[in-house]
C-alpha cells in the first residue's frame, strides 16, 4: 500500500518542542553585523578604482555571496562613496540540436562542440583553424544563430 493509500494519510505527527535540546534562532549581533559591512567596505577601499562583484569581495571576505550582497546595497545606497553599476555583455552563440551553445574564440572549446554534436566530422574538423571551425559550426551543424545578453552588478569606489 502506498502511502496516498494510508487510511493515516491525514494524521499529523506532533512534535514536542520543549525539551531544552531545541535552540531559538538568532540574529547575529549588531555589532558583528557592522564588522560585516566594514570589512566589505575595506575590500572596496583597498580595490579603489576597480568594481568588483559580490561573489569576488566574498570571496575575500570569506562570508557568503548573500550576505556580502545584502552589505554592498546598503553601503551603495547610505551614505558612503561605494557606486554599483550594472554592466551587460553579450554573449554569441547558435542552436545545436535544441542546444544554445556559447561560441568562444577558444579552439579547444570549438572543437569539444563538434566531438560532441557531429564526432563524424571530427578527424577533418580537427585539421581546420579556429576560424573555419567556427564557420563549419555555423554552416554546418547550427540551425540558428542566437546573440543573448548577460548583466551583473558590480561595486566599487571611482579612482
Amino acid at each position: 500500500m502506498s502511502k496516498g493509500d494510508s487510511p493515516h494519510q491525514d494524521e499529523v505527527e506532533l512534535i514536542d518542542q520543549t525539551d531544552t535540546d531545541v535552540s531559538v534562532p538568532s540574529l547575529p549581533d549588531k555589532t558583528d553585523r557592522l564588522e560585516v559591512k566594514k570589512e566589505v567596505h575595506k575590500v572596496l577601499e583597498a580595490n579603489k578604482g576597480l568594481f568588483l562583484t559580490a561573489d569576488i569581495v566574498a570571496a575575500v571576505t570569506n562570508y557568503s555571496e548573500g550576505h556580502v550582497r545584502t552589505y554592498l546595497h546598503e553601503l551603495a545606497d547610505g551614505d558612503t562613496n561605494v557606486e554599483r553599476e550594472r554592466r551587460y555583455k553579450e554573449i554569441y552563440g547558435v542552436v545545436l540540436f535544441g542546444n544554445f551553445v556559447v561560441l568562444t574564440d577558444d579552439r579547444d572549446q570549438l572543437l569539444e562542440v563538434v566531438k560532441t554534436y557531429r564526432i563524424s566530422e571530427f578527424d577533418k574538423v580537427k585539421s581546420m583553424s579556429k576560424s573555419e571551425i567556427r564557420s563549419f559550426i555555423i554552416d554546418e551543424l547550427a540551425s540558428q544563430e542566437v546573440t543573448t545578453k548577460t548583466d551583473k552588478l558590480y561595486f566599487g569606489i571611482p579612482a
